[in-house]
């Protein structure tokens, strides 16, 4: 009789002991701070296709800090400082197309 063979083992990924001890999302406190700052360079429709892709970003990019930035920059106005109204509202009354007026249109509506 042959001699007999050792069963092999496959090939199995490891478990990382910090793996364990890591929050169930993959982001962390830290990198809200990094994601508010890119959203400063973002505009109004890049902020709400972010936000849509998971909670995560909703909690971030829903900020009053990041729509005021917004604001602030598109609409090239000085930081008034505090306010009684919610920034997502102004830049989104700002930007929709409802406070413009045709160049034909003889009355202006702001």
């Amino acid at each position: 009789m042959g001699k007999r063979l050792r069963k092999t083992r496959s090939i199995c990924c490891c478990i990382s002991p910090r793996s364990l001890h890591l929050p169930r999302h993959v982001f962390s406190c830290y990198e809200a701070d990094v994601w508010t700052e890119i959203a400063k360079y973002l505009d109004g429709a890049s902020l709400m296709m972010l936000a849509l892709t998971c909670k995560w970003f909703y909690t971030v990019m829903m900020e009053d800090t990041v729509w005021k930035q917004a604001c602030l920059r598109d609409l090239q106005v000085a930081d008034p400082g505090k306010v009684a109204y919610k920034w997502i509202k102004l830049y989104a009354a700002a930007f929709d197309g409802s406070h413009s007026y045709m160049f034909r249109q003889t009355e202006k509506h702001i």
